[in-house]
């Protein structure tokens, strides 16, 4: 019986790759695990890799080679689809595991406590170009159980970290095909069927590249990419937290007002009259 399916995204990973697939090597488990390899027509050697450690674990490792290049979003769909135990637990092809005992860990608190949906854990946050020293992915006053109102409020769980009932997510909304942050949507997602505890425990490593988009709020792609999220997420949980999503969206343009200002970009005002348009829809 297959217990947890690790599913790993790679694109262009040939330099990371391996860490992330020996990370879940070194897991030390009482259950059985399958790590499924969304592989989407990398140029560089990544395919090879993977290619490398399928055959020597043929039993544990399912590769998904593509003929074409799917795109983030449809090829973690695709790989998530192929995932078939109880648990499912995430590293992309740029992150790794670096605690033996992890997965172990996780699954024993999911399979005691029923009322949450999903488990993670802090991380260490690399940055790629040495710009900024390693960092806590987590706070120091992270919630030990949170909520989807902390989720709506927050990106908070590096991607790494999750291990959720593949019971949630199975199937996934048709809008998950149309958005920008799959990680994030994935745990507004899980958010709604259960509680979510925290370990504080560094258990993963997150590798931060710089000019990351996801974390760059004055970009007008992603704000809009975030709004129209959260303009699905609405709809999919028929206004239940209606005032709250609006209160975020609100709280991006803020954000993003700040930005704007502190470096000169001349692009607010037509930002600021797409924000609004976006929230007169709710």
């Amino acid at each position: 019986m297959i217990m947890v399916s690790i599913c790993i995204i790679t694109y262009n990973h040939q330099n990371y790759i391996r860490k992330a697939i020996e990370g879940v090597l070194m897991q030390k488990i009482n259950f059985g695990i399958e790590l499924i390899i969304g592989e989407d027509f990398s140029t560089d050697s990544t395919l090879h890799i993977c290619e490398e450690y399928t055959k020597k674990y043929p039993k544990l490792i399912k590769l998904l080679p593509s003929e074409k290049n799917h795109g983030v979003i449809p090829n973690f769909i695709r790989t998530l689809e192929v995932c078939t135990g109880k648990y499912i637990a995430i590293c992309e092809g740029d992150d790794y595991w670096i605690d033996p005992l992890k997965l172990q860990n996780q699954v024993d608190f999911m399979e005691k406590n029923q009322d949450f949906s999903c488990c993670f854990h802090n991380a260490l946050v690399l940055n790629e170009d040495r710009s900024i020293q390693p960092y806590y992915f987590n706070e120091p006053d992270q919630k030990t159980i949170s909520t989807i109102k902390d989720v709506i409020d927050r990106w908070f769980i590096s991607s790494a970290s999750i291990v959720f009932r593949n019971e949630h997510i199975n199937p996934l909304p048709e809008w998950f095909k149309l958005i920008y942050s799959g990680d994030y949507t994935l745990e507004l997602i899980l958010g709604v069927k259960g509680k979510i505890f925290y370990f504080n425990e560094i258990m993963s490593v997150y590798r931060q590249s710089p000019g990351n988009l996801s974390s760059r709020y004055d970009n007008l792609k992603v704000v809009q990419s975030h709004i129209e999220m959260f303009n699905f997420f609405n709809e999919y949980t028929k206004y239940q937290f209606n005032n709250q999503i609006t209160l975020r969206i609100r709280g991006l343009n803020r954000n993003l007002k700040v930005a704007v200002l502190n470096k000169k970009y001349p692009t607010y005002k037509k930002i600021k009259v797409f924000i609004k348009k976006i929230i007169g829809r709710f």
